[in-house]
């Protein structure tokens, strides 16, 4: 079935045009180390009230299954940003 949808609705060749956002995740992951997100925490105590906030302004996009519908390419981004951990898997 998956391999149905990505020929019916072209999700493959969709995913090879937004190579910049993959790249751009990817240099991020380098520079947000967990110890320099923990420092924007503390820093920032009150913009960052949970986890997700954090996230969704490192991926400039939502991190959450219950929220991926609520902005193009959130999946592809959330999917990204945890293969090269930028972002904890759950």
């Amino acid at each position: 079935m998956v391999c149905l949808c990505y020929q019916v609705f072209n999700i493959q060749e969709i995913y090879e045009t937004q190579k910049d956002i993959a790249e751009e995740l990817i240099l991020k992951a380098e520079i947000y180390t967990d110890k320099y997100k923990e420092n924007l925490k503390k820093q920032f105590k009150g913009l960052f009230p949970n986890e997700e906030i954090l996230n969704r302004l490192l991926i400039s996009n939502y991190s959450t299954e219950e929220e991926l519908h609520k902005r193009p390419m959130a999946k592809f981004t959330m999917d990204i940003a945890k293969q090269v951990g930028l972002i904890k898997k759950k």
